[in-house]
């Protein structure tokens, strides 16, 4: 799915209806930061990359447009992962998420529920995961909360959304779109 289609559908829908046809956890993947100077930025978290580009100011392309994500990744098992309670993020094709980036590891990091708070940890990642800007401990949990700035490595960043958050996010942008205006996450 993608972006684009998730707008229009949350455009139909009430969040009571969005919340439950995507009950789950989403993550908005930007392009790797590499890639990311090609297309207009969403205004991440403030950080300059070692390539010079600066992910709060983005590219310079017309800024009045909202943008879209590279990818919206499901957080939901997949059965090729073996972890039964855990929902993967990581380079291997066994992950529930798979980002193809050299500098996300094979198991990078993953995701858990408890109860109904979601936490992250970074499972021993050669670049680290890092959650708004703050690099995570390896092994360690971590709270996330909806509108969470996530990365996986120094190239792929996400912003961490749960479904009422999504579907509000989602009414934004496009309201914001029609105006000409920049999303606030």
């Amino acid at each position: 799915m993608n972006f684009a289609t998730l707008t229009a559908i949350a455009a139909q829908l009430t969040e009571a209806g969005f919340v439950g046809r995507f009950p789950h956890p989403i993550l908005l993947v930007r392009k790797s930061l590499a890639q990311a100077e090609a297309f207009d930025a969403l205004d991440w978290k403030g950080r300059t990359h070692p390539s010079g580009f600066n992910t709060s100011t983005g590219s310079h392309s017309d800024r009045h447009t909202p943008p879209a994500p590279a990818s919206v990744e499901l957080l939901v098992k997949s059965p090729r992962n073996p972890f039964g309670a855990m929902i993967t993020v990581g380079r291997a094709p066994n992950n529930d998420v798979c980002f193809t980036a050299s500098s996300v590891s094979k198991l990078h990091a993953y995701f858990q529920q408890d109860g109904n708070r979601w936490l992250l940890r970074d499972g021993t990642s050669s670049n680290g995961t890092f959650l708004n800007g703050e690099r995570l401990k390896p092994n360690v949990a971590v709270p996330v909360e909806d509108g969470a700035h996530i990365a996986f490595g120094p190239d792929m960043e996400c912003l961490f959304k749960l479904p009422g958050g999504l579907y509000r996010y989602l009414k934004q942008v496009a309201a914001e779109g029609q105006a000409g205006a920049k999303p606030k996450e």
